[in-house]
């Protein structure tokens, strides 16, 4: 839980943010929503707006950090919508408080419920925004994983194209990507020539190992089976020796995602030989 609430907010001062928050500021200052150009002087604004503003936006990534609790799994619409119904509800309330009982007599009376209205449409154009958004990201990206498999397949067999994550590695990283780890809000990348520390999230890093034979072995360890050369048990652990010397633990609950595939006899002969070894 705790994990899920700092990786939501490890965000919150990002430059995106701080842009959004400048913005937003900048228009409720000048323009004075809700009766506040009437009802405020504009050194008034300057202080109601940007505080209303910083505790909406932090209650926002709270709805985020519940919303992830409550679904789980990847980004997806049910999630999003579970964000904005919680959101709605604090940062409206939120609102209705600094204007009827903090700034009452600065703040034009307004009810509860039309101003849970109001935020809650800016929560569903702000839903629509971000689905279009991952709708037009991921049409470029396949688009652009068709045109290059197109081109690469006239001078390589399928085997050998390369996938689409080593385009994100620089000149001094060569040959197969062996494995792949989750580190906070980076990927370790490591190839046969060295390691590469990517900012992106892991499961997309994942899908960018399209047509490399490979799969989790633990919520942080991605492997390439070809890359896999013995499978042991040290201290009562399952861990898999890589072609380079590295070693990747593999978490029971993945063991039965890994049966039929490429090193399924290895680990399951690993166990049997732990077994016969046993008291």
């Amino acid at each position: 839980m705790l994990q899920i609430v700092r990786e939501t907010f490890s965000s919150i001062l990002s430059r995106q943010t701080i842009a959004i928050w400048l913005i937003c500021n900048f228009c409720a200052v000048t323009t004075g929503p809700f009766g506040t150009f009437n009802t405020m002087s504009f050194e008034l604004r300057l202080l109601y707006w940007p505080l209303v503003i910083t505790v909406s936006i932090v209650l926002g990534y709270t709805a985020a950090a519940c919303a992830r609790m409550i679904c789980g799994g990847p980004e997806g619409l049910k999630r999003d919508m579970i964000q904005a119904v919680i959101g709605s509800l604090l940062v409206s309330g939120s609102i209705w408080a600094f204007g009827n009982q903090v700034f009452y007599v600065f703040v034009q009376p307004i009810s509860y419920g039309l101003l849970l209205g109001y935020v809650a449409l800016v929560f569903l154009a702000v839903i629509a925004s971000r689905h279009i958004l991952r709708l037009v990201i991921r049409k470029a990206r396949m688009e652009a994983i068709e045109s290059d498999v197109s081109v690469e397949a006239d001078t390589a067999p399928v085997s050998l194209i390369a996938p689409l994550l080593v385009r994100r590695l620089n000149g001094d990283h060569s040959g197969d990507i062996l494995r792949l780890t989750a580190d906070n809000h980076f990927v370790e990348v490591i190839s046969e020539t060295g390691a590469t520390s990517l900012r992106m999230r892991f499961r997309d890093a994942i899908a960018e190992m399209e047509g490399v034979q490979g799969g989790l072995v633990h919520r942080s360890h991605w492997v390439a089976f070809d890359a896999v050369e013995s499978a042991e048990k040290q201290r009562g652990k399952l861990i898999l020796r890589l072609r380079n010397g590295d070693e990747v633990p593999v978490s029971r609950s993945y063991r039965a995602d890994l049966e039929g595939s490429k090193i399924a006899t290895l680990i399951n002969g690993s166990s049997e030989q732990s077994e016969a070894s046993g008291p």
